[in-house]
């Protein structure tokens, strides 16, 4: 079943023309046009539904937040597919830029991050070469910004007063997503389930005073690393860091590849 994605307030994105577009993974409907510049559409997908029904009940922090409990009995009502085949192209480059980039760079492959997501499979990569840390996260937002994301995907400019700086914050636990997805009026939350590129990230593992700006430098122009890693655990700037949280500059390492409707316990 095909949707088309409501309005985005900003379509920068979708008008643009872009050359030597990037294969697109197996399982996605064949669009009716080879243009890049289709409007994005939403695919039921009763496989990823039942999937998403069992991770959501098994990657949330228990009951140290007081959403834990509810996302315990938390019912997926549905999962779509985001076909939007600009964003998607421009996301490949990113992930195979950033890829040589660190071949490049370093004698060794970047320090494996644990998630309690799945990675994405070398072989759903689209890229000639295994990208490291390619993985799925969890991004929670409210229902009027979905065709804005689905059209122009995540921009770290809306999040500048965060803990660790502007980015892209993505997480491994289903309850830290419903955080930021509130209910709508019929109580469903929406979260999108994103391919992202964590390439070479540096782990916060203390009170460190550290932000993503000067980890990662700024778009696509890293640094030393592409991404900040804060799991739960340990005391960040006198506040404890409970969740799993994952922050990325450049919006275009993610791709928000599924859309999560469900209803809160």
């Amino acid at each position: 079943m095909e949707h088309k994605v409501p309005d985005a307030e900003h379509s920068d994105i979708s008008r643009l023309k872009e050359p030597n577009a990037a294969p697109v993974p197996p399982y996605w409907t064949k669009p009716e046009s080879d243009s890049l510049t289709v409007v994005p559409t939403l695919h039921f997908s009763w496989f990823m539904r039942k999937k998403m029904q069992s991770m959501v009940r098994n990657t949330h922090c228990g009951t140290t937040c007081k959403l834990g409990p509810a996302t315990d009995s938390a019912s997926v009502s549905s999962v779509h597919r985001v076909q939007n085949p600009r964003l998607w192209n421009l996301h490949i480059k990113r992930v195979r830029s950033t890829t040589s980039w660190i071949g490049n760079k370093f004698d060794k492959p970047p320090s494996e991050v644990t998630v309690n997501t799945f990675r994405v499979d070398s072989k759903m990569s689209c890229c000639p070469l295994p990208p490291p840390n390619y993985v799925y996260l969890f991004h929670g937002t409210q229902k009027e910004h979905i065709g804005d994301i689905c059209t122009n995907g995540l921009d770290p400019r809306f999040n500048t007063q965060s803990l660790y700086g502007s980015g892209v914050y993505l997480t491994d636990q289903f309850c830290k997503a419903l955080q930021y997805a509130p209910p709508d009026s019929e109580g469903h939350c929406w979260v999108f389930y994103c391919r992202v590129l964590l390439g070479n990230a540096h782990t916060i593992v203390d009170k460190q005073d550290v932000s993503i700006n000067e980890k990662c430098g700024r778009g696509a122009n890293p640094r030393n690393c592409n991404s900040l890693v804060a799991k739960g655990g340990f005391t960040q700037h006198w506040a404890t860091q409970v969740h799993n949280e994952f922050v990325v500059k450049d919006g275009f390492q993610c791709y928000p590849e599924f859309l999560l409707k469900v209803k809160r316990g």
